[in-house]
């Protein structure tokens, strides 16, 4: 409950709805995917709401442009 921030690893090819839930001081998520991992419409259910999801500035394109991560662009932000 006092984890302010995760680096979740490449391997990662989903994240579950409500995965998030009750870390309301979780304020950044950092993923190194590859390949955008697949995550429903309740990712953030429960979430803090001022949580960001940083990706790589030279892979955030594939997060972007997919489908999967539509409902969750204001919450992506590169870094270098």
């Amino acid at each position: 409950e006092n984890l302010k921030e995760i680096r979740l690893p490449e391997s990662i090819i989903s994240i579950g709805n409500s995965c998030f839930s009750n870390s309301m001081k979780l304020e950044r998520v950092y993923l190194d995917c590859d390949k955008a991992p697949l995550v429903q419409n309740g990712l953030l259910e429960g979430a803090n709401l001022n949580l960001l999801f940083y990706v790589p500035k030279t892979k955030i394109n594939r997060y972007t442009s997919g489908y999967t991560w539509m409902n969750y662009l204001d919450y992506l932000k590169p870094y270098e």
